[in-house]
């Protein structure tokens, strides 16, 4: 697949508000939509290359699980040997079983199914879980075992037509929506963390990849599109509340904003040049979306440069005691208003960046885009 540099910056777009959500920044409320996007960006990008490679007859499962553990192994276990010593630190023995319940759903990419029995993604209880984030991961993983086999089988019946397979594909994301609706009020914590309710995301993403063409030139329409999604995006940022009770409803529009962003969004658009600047996708971004598939990177800036960052506390720069517990290692949620100013998040930032230019794994020799 051709780079997209502003997919780079999309990347980017929806890393940062995460933080922010989880620093507890008022102002990006909606925060937490950073994830429905990586959904999305993922379902595109892993689409295009799936398809490519069985229009070309080359594609094999066996192939593309390993490029798919090459990509996430090393990050994901990198994370979790961190935790450990401070979780023997600094947890109590209730704690510390949670925590080895929690490593071993993470590592075989069960999380989601773990943490919606455990937590709530928004009380503040979830903010003593430091392998939280690995949930969205282990969607994507539960994804992936089944949907290049979707695409395998439609060859295989020789429905090869774009408009076919585009249509299959939004019957079933037409059916898992509606079954996130449902659930969302039947329970609404199993419904975040099921891959069934997440389903419909990436096949979102899965359909842009689809429908993608780049025009020869530049249109007025590709611009009003590409602006009508960023649109969305913001309004999702700043207009939604995880305390709303249609929230997963609403969760369609930046998810369509993004999908309107993939498929219009390029160079010659304002969208596009606007998530190409380089305050989005720095040499720092460029070896972080190398160290693992898609969202595993937003887990990593969670932890290290959450609100109470293992640096931070480990050098004393702010009070550490044994009632801190797990914040320490997530997001520390009763840190007080002045850590969520200026100086911290920016420390944060900088020391993440050098912990994730050391940690890529750039031997690998995937392309720029396979993830």
């Amino acid at each position: 697949m051709q780079h997209r540099p502003e997919i780079d910056g999309l990347r980017a777009f929806a890393v940062l508000p995460v933080m922010f959500f989880h620093a507890g920044f008022a102002w990006v409320g909606g925060g937490f939509i950073g994830v429905d996007i990586f959904f999305v960006i993922s379902g595109f990008l892993i689409t295009s290359i799936v398809q490519r490679e069985v229009t070309e007859k080359r594609f094999t499962l066996v192939g593309f699980y390993e490029r798919r553990a090459r990509r996430i192994f090393p990050a994901l276990f990198t994370i979790i040997l961190i935790c450990f010593p401070f979780a023997w630190w600094l947890m109590d023995a209730t704690q510390l079983r949670a925590f080895g319940k929690s490593a071993i759903a993470a590592s075989v990419f069960l999380a989601n199914f773990y943490f919606a029995g455990a937590a709530n993604y928004f009380e503040p209880s979830a903010e003593l879980m430091p392998l939280l984030h690995t949930w969205s991961l282990s969607v994507e993983e539960q994804f992936y075992v089944f949907f290049p086999i979707l695409l395998l089988a439609l060859s295989f019946l020789g429905i090869t037509h774009t408009r076919n397979i585009v249509i299959i594909l939004g019957l079933l994301a037409l059916g898992a929506f509606s079954l996130t609706i449902f659930m969302a009020k039947v329970n609404p914590t199993l419904n975040f963390y099921w891959p069934v309710s997440r389903a419909w995301e990436l096949l979102a993403g899965a359909i842009a990849a689809f429908v993608y063409t780049r025009p020869s030139e530049k249109s007025k329409v590709q611009e009003c599109v590409a602006a009508l999604g960023f649109v969305m995006l913001i309004g999702g940022l700043l207009f939604l509340r995880a305390e709303m009770e249609n929230r997963f409803a609403y969760s369609i529009f930046p998810v369509i904003g993004t999908v309107l962003v993939l498929v219009t969004a390029d160079g010659r658009t304002l969208t596009g040049r606007f998530f190409d600047v380089a305050a989005f996708r720095g040499c720092w971004l460029d070896q972080l979306q190398r160290l693992s598939a898609s969202s595993t990177h937003i887990r990593i800036c969670a932890l290290l440069f959450g609100e109470r960052p293992i640096i931070v506390d480990c050098l004393r720069f702010v009070d550490c005691d044994a009632g801190w517990g797990l914040p320490v290692l997530a997001f520390g949620g009763g840190a007080d208003q002045k850590q969520k100013g200026v100086v911290l998040p920016i420390s944060q930032y900088a020391f993440c960046c050098v912990c994730l230019f050391y940690l890529s794994v750039q031997h690998r020799g995937i392309r720029h885009h396979e993830i």
